[in-house]
């Protein structure tokens, strides 16, 4: 009988230990559904110089459109050099199912233009019940986007983590301009801290960081453009936002395994 309470312990440490490794997809990014743009909440300035989005991880930057996570946080601010008004664009585009970020000042003077900002996904809304437990990157996880269109003289794309109350940027970024997949596994990269105060400015030191309580995941850019007419607009477009963690098993579920032994070792007593 005591052979049967050890393996019923046993047993519930393999069980444990698989709950912990189980990946979830816990945000998966697609824009509205075909046909329906969906703009973001009202700049909070617009002059003849720049427009502003202040940052937020409480109120939507942009609401949801019906698609998948699209729901979404963070902040922006643009520039441009010729001094007219132009509100830039911050939107969902149902017609392509992409997330633009568009500074495209109407003039065929020369002129430059850029955009910097985060967006974020916040754990409220993360899939598959992990918002309700505790998130983890451990080996295996992956934070990847589809980048579809990079029109920039300059480019800088990181991923950003909430850990802690801090936000931080991955240390691997992309710079090219050539679109397509942009990932990494979270946990075998180094970080970097980023302001949200509306400069984003990220930190000159790399550090690793053990990424075991997530709060949010998102995307970090920084682009510019210089030209004339229409070569000097900064234009990102982006979907396929996944992010893949290791959630901590959720505590109902140990309770049950834990009755499950109890039971077992009740019966041994006997």
């Amino acid at each position: 009988m005591k052979k049967i309470a050890i393996a019923a312990i046993g047993l519930l440490a393999v069980l444990f230990t698989a709950l912990s490794a189980s990946a979830a997809l816990i945000v998966d990014f697609t824009p509205a559904d075909p046909g329906v743009t969906v703009n973001a909440r009202a700049a909070n300035s617009d002059t003849t110089t720049g427009d502003t989005w202040n940052f937020s991880d409480s109120i939507a930057l942009i609401a949801s459109g019906g698609g998948s996570n699209d729901r979404m946080y963070g902040g922006m601010v643009t520039t441009w050099s010729s001094p007219f008004t132009y509100a830039p664009a911050l939107r969902h585009l149902g017609t392509t199912r992409v997330m633009q970020v568009q500074v495209y000042p109407s003039t065929t003077a020369s002129y430059s233009t850029s955009a910097k900002g985060i967006f974020l996904w916040n754990k409220a809304d993360f899939l598959n019940g992990t918002d309700l437990q505790t998130v983890v990157f451990s080996a295996g996880s992956l934070l990847s986007v589809n980048l579809t269109t990079i029109s920039a003289t300059t480019r800088d794309f990181r991923f950003v983590v909430k850990q802690g109350g801090t936000y931080y940027v991955s240390n691997s970024n992309k710079t090219d301009a050539i679109a397509g997949v942009f990932s990494i596994d979270p946990s075998t990269v180094s970080w970097r801290t980023v302001s949200t105060d509306g400069s984003y400015t990220v930190g000159d030191t790399a550090s690793t960081i053990t990424l075991n309580d997530v709060q949010a995941v998102g995307l970090y850019i920084n682009a510019t453009r210089a030209g004339t007419g229409n070569t000097a607009q900064t234009n990102i477009q982006f979907n396929d936002f996944q992010a893949i963690a290791i959630p901590e098993p959720a505590t109902i579920g140990m309770l049950g395994l834990g009755g499950i032994v109890a039971v077992i070792l009740r019966r041994y007593r006997k």
